[in-house]
């Protein structure tokens, strides 16, 4: 976070984002010129290319002229662009032929229907990134550079923060263990026991202050705890988070870009050694009795010794799996397919639910029935649940009006998300929670609109009326 051109910061650099939505919706003419053509084959490949470079070079331009950014939603959401909508439709253009064949027969998509989920994905995007800079434009959203730093060294509200996290996190995850065989739990729950990996990133920037260095007793064994329940968990974006906010927090205690990219590094390499581990166990977890910790470590060490083959077979089959896990389009197809033939989904039934928390009514129905059905109909279980996307999903509810829809409530949302960036407000730290969230909102394109959005925004909410309770009496007793 240099200060050689404050200028640059004072102001939420939107200009570099602009162009991303003006190409999409070009892309997006494109492709419904070239649709039924002796041309789709090439629009398949050009349209996702000319987009993903597009938005990887907004996201390191934001990055570059505003590190902190890194904590909102906008550079995430466009990384999520690039992966999801852009490098994962294109295994059917660049992938190998076993990639292509190693996919379920009832996700083919031949290349009309491939081409059609990339014009769903370009209007999406292009939607929701003018609605993001249409609201961010009409609020105060930007901040003061002088501000933000002295927000920053409120290392008592840092402090105060690691103490919030630790306590409401650690009680949530000693009510998951004790109920995790008894039925559904309230996903409010689920989120609050993640604020205990929330409190790596205010107690590593107390370490990287070196004012209260000697914090590192606490930060280096919460650390280990959280990377090894990340892979307990079998959840990769977990494995991430774990390395990626103790470096965030190292690097606005240093504001050393050097640490940024060491982070990075690390973050990708992490990523990529745990990424067929994680899937692998995940396909193992069949049962309740798989999600007690015995289970799960036995499953690990199972899946880690190569007890069942794991290695050997992707290392003769030729498949490249890591792409495989980047392409939604399949799924996109499926369900695209599904409504034509006048089988639509209902996953937005439950929204009114959100706002409803589930010990008030235990039979609360799933959030996330949309991606358990769909594992169903394509694997032949319900022991897990396939993502879809948000863009996907909403076609699948109720076809191309629906599209728009979300597009506009998420660009809505992102752009409220993004007035509450912590540092533009005194005692900062404390509304910190908001900002994960945020970077969880922007690469979760490949979630669903109820589960991962409508409700997370309803506990954002909720957040921001205990972080107020907590600044008023931080400020009270300083004065």
């Amino acid at each position: 976070m240099s200060t050689s051109n404050p200028k640059q910061i004072h102001q939420r650099p939107y200009s570099r984002v602009v162009l991303v939505p003006i190409v999409a919706v070009f892309v997006c003419m494109l492709e419904v010129m070239c649709l039924d053509t002796d041309l789709v084959n090439l629009a398949n490949a050009v349209g996702p290319i000319f987009l993903g470079l597009v938005s990887t070079r907004a996201a390191a331009k934001l990055i570059r002229d505003a590190p902190v950014l890194l904590i909102s939603c906008l550079p995430w959401t466009l990384l999520a662009i690039v992966a999801y909508a852009c490098v994962g439709p294109l295994v059917y253009v660049f992938g190998s032929q076993q990639t292509i064949d190693s996919i379920p027969a009832s996700l083919d998509l031949d290349a009309d229907g491939l081409l059609r989920t990339n014009i769903l994905n370009s209007a999406f995007i292009a939607t929701m990134l003018t609605t993001y800079l249409l609201f961010s434009n009409r609020r105060s959203v930007s901040f003061d550079f002088d501000k933000l730093i002295t927000n920053l060294q409120d290392r008592r509200a840092a402090m105060m923060l690691v103490f919030v996290c630790l306590a409401i996190g650690g009680l949530a995850r000693i009510v998951i263990s004790l109920a995790i065989l008894g039925g559904h739990l309230s996903g409010t729950v689920y989120h609050l026991s993640q604020m205990t990996t929330l409190a790596l990133l205010p107690l590593w920037y107390l370490v990287g202050t070196k004012v209260r260095s000697f914090l590192w007793i606490a930060a280096v064994p919460l650390f280990v705890f959280e990377f090894g329940d990340a892979l307990l968990t079998f959840s990769k974006s977990a494995i991430v988070l774990s390395i990626l906010l103790p470096g965030i927090g190292l690097f606005l205690a240093r504001r050393s870009k050097s640490i940024l990219a060491i982070v990075f590094l690390l973050t990708v390499l992490a990523y990529a050694a745990t990424g067929s581990t994680t899937a692998r166990c995940r396909e193992l977890c069949r049962t309740r009795e798989d999600l007690l910790l015995p289970r799960r470590i036995q499953i690990l060490s199972d899946v880690v010794q190569d007890k069942h083959g794991i290695r050997s077979l992707q290392e003769d089959d030729g498949i490249q799996w890591w792409w495989l896990r980047l392409n939604y389009a399949c799924v996109q197809g499926f369900v695209m397919r599904a409504y034509d033939q006048g089988q639509p989904f209902d996953s937005y039934k439950n929204a009114l639910w959100t706002f409803v928390p589930r010990i008030l009514v235990p039979g609360k129905p799933s959030m996330t029935a949309l991606g358990v059905e769909l594992n169903y109909q394509i694997h032949g279980q319900y022991g897990s649940s396939m993502g879809v996307g948000i863009a996907g999903e909403a076609y699948g509810v109720g076809g191309i009006l629906y599209v728009p829809f979300a597009a506009i409530l998420l660009g809505g949302i992102f752009a409220f998300l993004d007035s509450q960036f912590a540092f533009n407000q005194a005692g900062g730290w404390l509304y910190f929670p908001i900002q994960l969230i945020s970077m969880k909102m922007g690469y979760r394109l490949d979630g669903h609109l109820v589960a991962d959005y409508l409700g997370t925004t309803v506990i954002v909410f909720a957040y921001l009326q205990i972080a107020k309770i907590l600044v008023n009496t931080l400020l009270s007793s300083r004065r």
